[in-house]
């Protein structure tokens, strides 16, 4: 085996290091929860949903920060009333083709709801909008 003994070669080989482990944190979604890791319902999606265990967490973590306090800019969705009032309105922007202007979460600030994130907002929208 050749030894790096030259100061480039050295460089070389750290700069590489460097870069492989750079990438493993550069994920667009690392600071992203799963739908796994906050409470999804016990049964699949077409169990209860509730809005403290279900809702609350999903929107915390894909409408944060324009509809959150302190730093919410446009209409607060920080409280279950809100939420209800605005349910299908949530619905509908969430399914919009992403390059649509009224697609949420705006402009890529936040990943996409997944299909199953979609799909117990609307199980909950269905079952009576439980706390």
């Amino acid at each position: 085996m050749k030894k790096l003994s030259s100061p480039r070669s050295r460089l070389a080989v750290l700069f590489v290091f460097v870069f492989a482990l750079s990438i493993q944190f550069c994920s667009p979604t690392q600071n992203q929860v799963t739908p796994q890791e906050y409470k999804m319902p016990v049964g699949g999606v077409d169990s209860h949903v509730s809005y403290s265990d279900h809702i609350k967490p999903m929107l915390e973590n894909s409408c944060t920060p324009c509809h959150y306090p302190e730093k919410g800019k446009k209409k607060l969705l920080n409280t279950y009333e809100a939420v209800a009032e605005d349910i299908d309105e949530i619905i509908y922007r969430v399914q919009l083709p992403s390059d649509s202007s009224e697609f949420m979460p705006y402009k890529s600030k936040k990943l996409p709801l997944s299909a199953v994130e979609i799909q117990v907002l609307k199980n909950w929208n269905d079952q009576g909008l439980g706390r």
